[in-house]
């Protein structure tokens, strides 16, 4: 067994403890589920990113047809959109942001773009949807297109969680003049993402199962002589 193989195989041992879960995708522009994935997306932009549908943006979307080349991602859970990500080939997105991200572009030949992640503001543990549907969507890349990494952009604030996710942040910050921010480049490739998966992941059942452990000790410990 590949350790690419073996760490997907963890990942969706870990995704079982989830039951109420559920990963769908890819979900294309011809797709059944398309439309509801546009109105979870601009309903959760409307409430925190609105920026994102103004007239600048929606015209960069249109020119690019980012949406209708993409792949769409989302976690149900109890069969409801808790999430979603729009994974999308060259060109990218940020390309068209600024004149430093769009030579930035061309470093990452082969990778696909992740944006547009979000999660509905109304639930808790979103940085759990999230991470989950990030590293599940990766994995379908990286089996199915042939993903040689995945690139994207994204605000400061953010930078300490997308390390939390593997991803490397390199490069200087740039401004985006119709977003009024400065965005940083963040990237994995296949090789480095495939193992810091593995390793986060082996951590994680290692450390449940001390927790399951300890708590068969006490349990054991506290019976009556």
């Amino acid at each position: 067994m590949t350790l690419a193989s073996l760490t997907y195989r963890l990942v969706d041992l870990w995704m079982k403890k989830f039951s109420s879960v559920r990963f769908v995708g890819p979900i294309l522009a011809d797709s059944p589920d398309y439309e509801r994935v546009m109105k979870f997306r601009a309903d959760q932009n409307r409430l925190r990113a609105p920026y994102l549908e103004d007239d600048v943006q929606l015209e960069i979307e249109r020119r690019l047809r980012l949406d209708e080349r993409s792949l769409h991602f989302v976690l149900e859970r109890s069969g409801e959109i808790a999430a979603s990500v729009r994974v999308t080939p060259p060109p990218f997105e940020f390309s068209a942001l600024s004149p430093i991200l769009e030579n930035r572009a061309e470093e990452f030949a082969g990778y696909y773009e992740f944006g547009r992640l979000c999660t509905d503001v109304a639930l808790g543990r979103k940085a759990i949807y999230a991470g989950l549907l990030v590293i599940k969507a990766a994995q379908h890349v990286f089996l199915h297109e042939m993903a040689s990494g995945i690139v994207g952009v994204c605000r400061a604030e953010r930078v300490s969680y997308m390390k939390k996710l593997g991803l490397n942040v390199d490069g200087e910050p740039a401004f985006v003049p119709s977003r009024q921010a400065a965005y940083r480049v963040i990237h994995g490739s296949k090789d480095h993402l495939i193992a810091f998966y593995y390793d986060f992941f082996l951590k994680l059942f290692s450390r449940a199962r001390t927790s399951k452990d300890s708590a068969a000790e006490v349990s054991h410990e506290s019976r009556p002589a």
